[in-house]
């Protein structure tokens, strides 16, 4: 009995793999968890270790990638060779260095400025296994250039953290004026094209 379960579920393990091919089931399973908070504009991705920064490139046509680092990181500290796949692809990366007191105006206006040039667009922040801090930059984006409310904000915020922002955060959010008005993102038109 206990031999027949297993030849069960090796047939059925066998059958799904052979129905969705090998290698769609190796893409499925080291797909980067990337978050779209506006399309052609801005992404997140939270996933720890390497990413395969070909495929970033090809889907979402990444161009700048902000790197959330450790507070007091040195280069050595967070570049790994996997960075180097993304420069050799064109992809430029700009790190950032979180601060050891969480989000600063200092950090949020450099963040607003690298996503409001249209040159870095598409901008992926990645901030490997620290969901909060870009959770944080993404509730930013979505109140300052999206006009969402405060309320919606920290909602998303709460479920891509996976609990509530710290009263401080809160009230970081909520009081930051950024260095200047941003340009809004491109409009899609009807026909699909954009405008902006």
């Amino acid at each position: 009995m206990k031999h027949a379960r297993g030849r069960l579920l090796a047939g059925l393990a066998a059958a799904f793999v052979a129905a969705i091919g090998f290698g769609a089931w190796r893409q499925y399973r080291t797909a980067p968890a990337i978050y779209d908070v506006e399309e052609d504009t801005l992404y997140a991705c939270w996933q720890p270790g390497d990413l395969d920064w070909r495929r970033v490139r090809n889907d979402y046509h990444i161009r700048t990638v902000v790197l959330l680092t450790p507070p007091g990181a040195s280069e050595s500290g967070w570049k790994s060779p996997n960075l180097d796949q993304a420069e050799r692809l064109g992809i430029r990366i700009i790190p950032l260095a979180m601060h050891e007191a969480g989000l600063t105006g200092e950090l949020a206006d450099r963040f607003m400025q690298i996503v409001a040039d249209p040159d870095n667009r598409p901008v992926l922040v990645h901030s490997p296994g620290d969901s909060a801090f870009g959770g944080e930059l993404t509730a930013l984006y979505r109140m300052y250039v999206q006009s969402w409310s405060a309320d919606k904000a920290m909602a998303e915020l709460t479920r891509i953290a996976g609990s509530p922002p710290e009263p401080p955060v809160r009230q970081f959010l909520g009081d930051y004026r950024p260095y200047r008005r941003l340009p809004q993102p491109p409009v899609r038109t009807a026909e699909g094209g954009r405008r902006g």
